[in-house]
């Protein structure tokens, strides 16, 4: 009985030894029992999985950030346009002081004549 009892526990000790190295070549779990293949394999698929979402989130942030790139360089052309607006609102309110300086030295009668002249030019070129 005793040598039987001794077979079965080195049976029994030599499945084990075979089910823990087995174990250590697979990707699944023995049981409970996490073996090496199958944490290395849910470690490569979760890497694998982190990367993906990392990446697409990178492709959307640099969408974005193209987005407002194009946005600031429109923005610096409408700088532009409206400093060129200032500009010439400046040289025009120049002219007119300009002007309104060299009217200012016209004497009355020169501009009486000048507007009798505009007058009667007006009359003959209207369609009768």
């Amino acid at each position: 009985m005793r040598i039987l009892m001794s077979k079965m526990l080195r049976v029994a000790f030599g499945l084990v030894v075979v089910l823990v190295l087995a174990g250590c070549a697979t990707t699944e779990p023995i049981w409970f029992v996490a073996t090496p293949g199958y944490v290395e394999a849910r470690l490569a698929t979760s890497e694998e999985a982190t990367r993906v979402e990392y990446e697409a989130q990178i492709g959307r942030l640099q969408d974005e950030l193209n987005a407002q790139r194009a946005v600031s360089d429109e923005l610096a052309a409408l700088a532009d346009v409206v400093g060129e607006i200032e500009s010439s609102n400046q040289e025009l309110l120049g002219l007119a002081d300009g002007l309104e300086d060299r009217l200012a030295e016209l004497p009355r009668e020169t501009i009486r004549q000048l507007v009798e002249i505009l007058q009667r030019h007006l009359e003959e070129d209207a369609p009768e």
